[in-house]
């Protein structure tokens, strides 16, 4: 047992090359991207301080809700209307979902994004709140009728969305991300990382004993089981986050702007939904739980993978139902 609550090394960061790595990532990243089908971007990444964007650059909207989720929309320099007029630069919704004909203008005031009301019937919201006009930040959210946008910056951040958007598409029964590469969607996450300074952390969850709920119970089960998992991960990670199927019945989620002792605690209330939320199997409740290894990155999308693999792999041969940081011991989640 002391062998397999060993501590996990972990490479130091203090000398890594990050314009090696960002050069060497990206041509990974090419290399790996294929254009698949749309997939609804409800994980946009969250937005970045204006210190470091570069304001000279249009921002555009990403559609978060409504028609074409996951749409990038680039702001001309005439700015655009938005309505359900046909008339309009950027047609949404219709007049059921309260969508006024010429709804709402976003245009740019002194370089820099503003939006104003066009005197619509059921006004214009800005983060939650009805708003006649004002400046628009990168991280904004702005709801034209049904229709929800997030305002983001031109330049990288477009760029950014655009890689993620291309590189994905969605399981159809659970909603998780299946993507081409998970590490050439890491590789995106880590340059953005790099860039802006900012912490990434990453936390595997496998289904405990999945073999011996099929074997005894049958692959109907085996397979609610892993969509049961699958949706909730998908309706408890954050909007900025990740979600993704790695391999059979392992997932894998991407958590931008996060340290990982904030990863360990969203993985260790995630282990404790899981458990309070049996599946049903031929009228009888089956108790399902899951191990999640978590990881900080250090290096490379490779090391990364291997880290959490390697802690994730910990918690499943010491009983399950707990979470294993890399650099430190498991972290038992059971109350008995």
């Amino acid at each position: 047992m002391a062998d397999e609550d060993r501590e996990i090394d972990e490479q130091s960061d203090s000398h890594v090359d990050t314009m090696s790595l960002s050069l060497q990532e990206v041509r990974a990243t090419a290399q790996a991207q294929q254009m698949r089908e749309q997939y609804r971007e409800q994980k946009t990444r969250p937005l970045f301080d204006t210190e470091n964007a570069d304001t000279s650059r249009a921002r555009g909207l990403i559609v978060l809700d409504g028609e074409s989720p996951g749409r990038k929309i680039v702001v001309p320099d005439k700015g655009l209307v938005i309505g359900r007029s046909t008339s309009c630069d950027l047609k949404v919704g219709n007049s059921g979902d309260g969508t006024s004909r010429a709804h709402a203008r976003v245009y740019y005031e002194n370089g820099n994004l503003a939006m104003e009301d066009l005197n619509s019937r059921n006004g214009t919201l800005v983060n939650n709140r009805v708003c006649p006009g004002r400046r628009l930040y990168p991280g904004d959210k702005l709801q034209v009728g049904s229709t929800l946008f997030k305002v983001i910056s031109g330049g990288e951040d477009v760029a950014h969305h655009e890689s993620i958007y291309q590189m994905a598409r969605r399981d159809p029964r659970t909603g998780l991300f299946e993507p081409d590469s998970i590490e050439a969607i890491l590789t995106q996450e880590i340059k953005f990382s790099l860039r802006y300074k900012r912490p990434l952390s990453v936390f595997m969850l496998d289904i405990d004993y999945f073999s011996e709920i099929e074997e005894k119970f049958g692959q109907a089960a085996s397979d609610c089981a892993r969509v049961v998992v699958g949706k909730l991960l998908l309706s408890f990670v954050r909007s900025q986050d990740l979600a993704l199927h790695y391999r059979n019945t392992t997932m894998l989620v991407v958590l931008p702007q996060t340290e990982v002792s904030h990863a360990v605690n969203c993985a260790e209330r995630f282990c404790r939904i899981v458990a309070q939320h049996p599946i049903e199997v031929e009228g009888e409740s089956l108790g399902v739980t899951v191990s999640i290894g978590v990881a900080q990155f250090r290096q490379s999308a490779v090391g990364l993978i291997h880290k959490v693999k390697e802690a994730l792999s910990i918690g499943q041969r010491t009983g399950g139902n707990r979470v294993t940081r890399a650099r430190r011991m498991t972290r038992k989640l059971r109350g008995d």
